[in-house]
């Protein structure tokens, strides 16, 4: 989860990048579930004007 504080613009295929890089295999379909789960939406909003 910390991952998700530092890069607020990141995509589920960057933070599958940085999980496998410490030896974590998943799937974006799985990880697009925990983070559903666990309430955090990675989902990009428009700024507003």
């Amino acid at each position: 989860m910390a991952w998700l504080a530092e890069h607020r613009d990141g995509t589920l295929f960057e933070l599958r990048d940085a999980l496998s890089a410490q030896g974590i295999t998943i799937s974006k379909s799985a990880l697009h579930r925990f983070l559903v789960r666990h309430g955090q939406t990675r989902k990009k909003r428009l700024a507003t004007r």
